[in-house]
């Protein structure tokens, strides 16, 4: 059979769902923010994780019963045109050139993304978004149909709730006339010139003098030329390229604030952020990519502190919490709750129902007239 062609030996008990990882390791953003429900969908079908071999990794043969790997276009297609999957499942599409094409085709009647990477493909080959009703917004999908699913949810944590409570997070005194720490951590595809030109008009509207360090976690010679930008854009700034996860962390540890990047913002930085207790202002968009921040901060009651509407409420926030911290200030919510929250609350969504549900009904939400659709608890 096509299943023995792939040497597989599969139960036939339950439908078979392909889950397409463009990249899943233990450490990676995808890992903690969606390794659990990854594993969930197991609940209701037979999984078989499809990965570049260039993304292969023993995290998931350690997790995974069935694991198959393709290193060209032409072994993708025929692995999964041997597979036949009844769903095709992708966590995120467009974080590896193999995920992009393989959305453009069909292999399985019922083909799904998650917003892993927050954006649509606009493919006709992807019949539903998933997705909290947190990022949607109508024009950000504009051919789309959106399978909204607020279920409880628990990230995998990085570090040890009892390392988060070790940590030695300096906190500044009233006395302290050392300018301003902000810090701003992301990519070079997050930290962009437009955003930069708006932290330089923060600098020149202040009345206090800011040391600006940029985290960023990239490699490659854009990243030389940013570091350049950011040296003469800035009266005092220093710059940090791709660091270890521990290095990372005792950088941010030194900040008095985070500013999050716009449009596109972030996921695991900003629950990094909340565990070390710092104040993290982040800005509101129509994409997802611009929603993410305030799905992790409405999860632990915090949108309102840190949300921005705009570019001139971000201004006036953070002007607010600098007022704050230079006054001495720096207790903004309990870091440890927030752990508890994130990490052990010990409630989360039985995924595979969710999409077994979608399975079932696949014909009729296709038909449907409706783009956003939620799934009915």
């Amino acid at each position: 059979t096509s299943h023995e062609k792939l040497n597989l030996k599969l139960d036939g008990n339950k439908p078979v769902l392909a889950v397409f990882l463009e990249v899943f390791s233990k450490n990676h953003a995808m890992n903690r923010s969606w390794g659990n429900w990854v594993e969930s969908l197991s609940s209701e079908f037979e999984i078989v994780i499809i990965v570049p071999q260039h993304k292969f990794n023993t995290m998931l043969s350690d997790n995974y019963k069935h694991v198959l790997t393709f290193d060209h276009v032409e072994t993708m297609v025929t692995m999964l045109r041997n597979l036949s999957p009844d769903v095709m499942v992708y966590p995120s599409i467009g974080l590896d050139y193999y995920g992009v094409i393989a959305s453009n085709m069909r292999f399985a009647p019922l083909q799904l993304m998650a917003l892993g990477h927050p954006a649509t493909t606009l493919s006709e080959h992807i019949d539903f978004v998933y997705g909290q009703s947190c990022l949607y917004k109508e024009d950000a999908f504009p051919t789309d149909k959106y399978i909204a699913d607020d279920s409880p949810y628990q990230f995998i944590p990085s570090i040890s709730k009892d390392k988060v409570s070790a940590l030695h997070i300096p906190a500044r005194t009233k006395d302290d006339s050392s300018p301003l720490k902000v810090s701003i951590i992301g990519s070079t595809l997050k930290v962009i010139y437009p955003f930069i030109e708006f932290l330089s008009e923060i600098e020149s509207e202040s009345s206090f003098k800011i040391e600006f360090s940029f985290h960023l976690g990239s490699t490659g010679l854009d990243t030389l030329y940013l570091q350049k930008i950011i040296e003469r854009k800035f009266k005092n700034a220093k710059y940090f390229g791709y660091q270890n996860y521990d290095d990372y962390l005792n950088g941010m540890m030194n900040a008095d604030i985070v500013l999050n990047p716009f449009p596109f913002g972030h996921t695991n930085t900003i629950i990094d952020t909340l565990l070390l207790g710092k104040p993290c202002i982040g800005m509101d968009g129509i994409e997802p990519s611009a929603r993410t921040e305030r799905c992790v901060l409405d999860m632990v009651g915090l949108s309102d502190q840190f949300i921005a509407l705009d570019k001139d409420d971000y201004k006036k926030k953070f002007q607010q919490f600098a007022t704050r911290i230079l006054n001495g200030d720096t207790s903004f919510y309990d870091r440890e709750a927030i752990y508890n929250i994130l990490y052990n609350n010990g409630d989360i969504g039985d995924f595979g129902k969710v999409i077994k549900w979608v399975y079932d009904h696949k014909d009729e939400l296709k038909s449907s007239p409706d783009k956003f659709i939620t799934y009915p608890f």
